[in-house]
């Protein structure tokens, strides 16, 4: 994992050397799976001005990259956490 500021940016990256998976299968909306997971933080991320990318295959583990401009937190006087807690979990 790790968490950085790039200019007003604020990047997040979370990577794991697991299986994996087909992105085109769990990001489906039509496939059905038991949760909503990574759809749903991307959705929260774009709804809060960030974005979210995700780089997976079968075999060869995951990247989950989020970020978000912190100059729009300043400018509407918010929290920039608001951003990170909107994906999940943040402590």
């Amino acid at each position: 994992m790790s968490l950085g500021k790039l200019g007003p940016k604020l990047h997040l990256a979370v990577q794991d050397n697991g299986r994996g998976f087909d992105q085109s299968d769990v990001l489906s909306l039509e496939v059905p799976r038991k949760g909503l997971g990574l759809v749903s933080m991307r959705e929260r991320a774009e709804f809060s001005g960030g974005s979210l990318d995700i780089d997976s295959a079968e075999g060869k583990g995951t990247i989950i990259r989020a970020s978000s401009d912190l100059s729009q937190y300043r400018s509407e006087g918010t929290d920039p956490k608001v951003f990170y807690s909107s994906l999940g979990r943040v402590n």
